[in-house]
Formats: C-alpha cells, sequence, structure tokens
C-alpha cells in the first residue's frame, strides 16, 4: 500500500460493524478494503470515513483524500469514487484539485450576487 504507516487491517464488508467496536478505545485505525489499493476505512473516536491514499502525480507525494462517511457513502459508492479517481490519475489529474475546482465552477454558476439578482430582476 502506498505511504501508509499506520495500523492496518485488511476488511471486507461484513466485518466493519465489528471493527469499528473494536477500535473504540484506540485514537485512529486504519482498515483496508481488501482488493482496492489505497482504498480504506478511518475509524476515529466516532467518526468513520473512506479515504483514499495515492501518491500526488506531481509531487509524488503521499495524499489522503476523504471521499465521505461511512452510512452516507455505501461501499459500492466508495468503490466508485476510488475508481474515478484511478482514471483521473492515469491522465495525471490530481483529485483533490479536480474536486476543488468542480466546487469553485459550481459555486460560479449560481450567480447568487445581489448584483446578478437585481440585474436579472430589471
Amino acid at each position: 500500500m502506498p505511504c501508509d504507516n499506520a495500523i492496518v487491517l485488511s476488511l471486507q464488508e461484513t466485518q466493519v460493524k465489528k471493527s469499528i467496536k473494536s477500535a473504540q478505545g484506540q485514537k485512529r485505525v486504519y482498515h483496508t478494503i481488501r482488493g482496492y489499493t489505497g482504498l480504506r476505512l478511518r475509524i476515529r473516536s466516532e467518526n468513520v470515513e473512506f479515504q483514499h491514499l495515492y501518491t500526488h502525480p506531481a509531487t509524488i507525494k503521499c495524499k489522503e483524500m476523504t471521499l465521505g462517511l461511512y452510512l452516507a457513502l455505501t461501499f459500492e459508492l466508495a468503490r466508485q469514487a476510488y475508481n474515478d479517481n484511478l482514471s483521473l490519475l492515469a491522465q495525471g489529474i490530481d483529485p483533490i484539485a479536480h474536486r476543488d475546482n468542480k466546487r469553485i465552477e459550481q459555486t460560479n454558476s449560481l450567480n447568487t450576487t445581489f448584483q446578478d439578482v437585481a440585474h436579472y430582476w430589471l
């Protein structure tokens, strides 16, 4: 697994709840998702979230991208987001920068400033 130095255990979907209960006393535990290098479940205190650990295409540094909270994001959706990230990395695009650019574009497309609303109304 790329650049991982924490507690790592291999995990299947049926073991998630058991792993969450067993990790309650620890600060942070990472569980890898079997068959998906870099996709893992991070368990810390009350938060359980999917993460994608990858190497940045330009800087060759280890990066962690949070995909979403467990239960709000299913295993299937986490795997889909992981595969989408892999396709971006194959093109030399950083998934975090791509996500941030999409958010900026969505914000800019809303046109909800007072000036825009007043112009539309007039």
